[in-house]
């Protein structure tokens, strides 16, 4: 009877000891770790020849560095080829894109591509998503716009996402169109010369031609052997005035490197 009582007393002070080794881990988690879930938009559909895609932009911040989040995959959940879906995640403050991902292709086959972009740089608040994609319809890829993910603080923001149309863009001396590229209806639609925050926080615009490197590419062989080019190696791109000629920093991305 002193054996049963004692194996009993044993297991419950084990159970106890695991109940509160379990709740130690839990008090160990940060409390601004449950902020750090993305926030998305709704999944969107593009159709791209008889394919149908679904995408989405997200938008998340932890201890101050805010991620952006690119998604996009087959609506049918069916698993798409190698490098038939392109990602570019871009993070915006305000007008102005803070930072991308460049576009990544998938570089095996697999149901959804995720792209994302983080940096600790763009100052708070009014923070967001807005991600473009490319996707192979069969013969070609087909390139465009996704839509805003929530904002992370003021709604009312959410104003200013028509503030990239075309008729608004400014045209500098050289005849360069300038201006966001927030609310371009497409990738076609956006500036010639694109607002972004460079490097040393500085407000400026760099060539679209520069920041749209790898969605010229034409097949999925051509997309590989340029993935394979670019890995580890980050593009750093220059930002000038309005004029396209004035330089005042650099914008950093790493186009077909990292994958999720």
């Amino acid at each position: 009877m002193g054996d049963k009582l004692q194996i009993t007393v044993r297991r419950r002070a084990s159970a106890a000891a695991l109940l509160a080794f379990l709740v130690s881990l839990v008090l160990l988690v940060p409390v601004g770790a449950a902020q750090a879930a993305p926030q998305y938009s709704l999944w969107y559909l593009y159709n791209a020849g008889s394919v149908q895609y679904a995408h989405r932009s997200g938008i998340s911040v932890d201890s101050g560095a805010h991620t952006a989040y690119a998604e996009v995959r087959r609506s049918n959940f069916s698993t798409s080829p190698i490098n038939w879906l392109g990602a570019n995640a871009r993070l915006y403050y305000g007008t102005a894109m803070c930072k991308q991902s460049g576009i990544i292709y998938n570089g095996f086959a697999r149901v959804t591509q995720v792209a994302t972009t983080s940096y600790g740089g763009c100052a708070t608040g009014n923070a967001y998503g807005w991600a473009s994609f490319r996707v192979y319809n069969g013969g070609g890829y087909n390139s465009f716009t996704g839509v805003q993910s929530p904002l992370l603080d003021d709604p009312s923001f959410a104003a200013l996402k028509t503030s990239g149309a075309p008729d608004q863009f400014e045209t500098n001396e050289r005849g360069l169109t300038y201006g966001s590229a927030v609310g371009a209806a497409s990738p076609a639609a956006e500036p010639q010369l694109i607002e972004v925050i460079a490097n040393n926080g500085k407000v400026g615009y760099a060539y679209k031609s520069a920041l749209d490197e790898g969605t010229d590419l034409k097949t999925p062989e051509e997309v590989g052997a340029w993935q394979a080019s670019k890995r580890g190696k980050p593009t750093v791109i220059p930002v000038y005035l309005s004029d396209g000629s004035t330089k005042i920093g650099t914008f950093t991305h790493h186009p077909g490197v990292s994958t999720k």
